[in-house]
């Protein structure tokens, strides 16, 4: 029996639905529950820089990092965190 060859176009839109659902799945294979979150809790900022959450809340004061609130949740963008992590290397 010969395999049959289908040939179609699909719209970005569908193609990006099923990259995000193919990531997710295999994150969901390899134990990750979902995908990384952009943004960050003071708690664990404060652990990814390997400091206290004193350090977070200066940074947050003086202007280094900004803050997000949600709620009464206080929140730092990952981007930042990494971006001040490679201006001090």
């Amino acid at each position: 029996m010969t395999p049959a060859r289908v040939e179609m176009t699909l719209p970005p839109e569908l193609i990006e639905t099923i990259v995000e659902l193919v990531v997710a799945r295999v994150l969901t294979e390899l134990g990750a529950s979902e995908p990384r979150s952009p943004y960050l809790t003071i708690k664990e900022a404060a652990e990814l820089l390997r400091c206290r959450r004193h350090r977070i809340d200066a940074l947050l004061s003086m202007g280094t990092l900004t803050r997000v609130k949600e709620g009464r949740r206080t929140l730092v963008a990952r981007e930042e965190i990494d971006r001040y992590l490679a201006e001090r290397t």
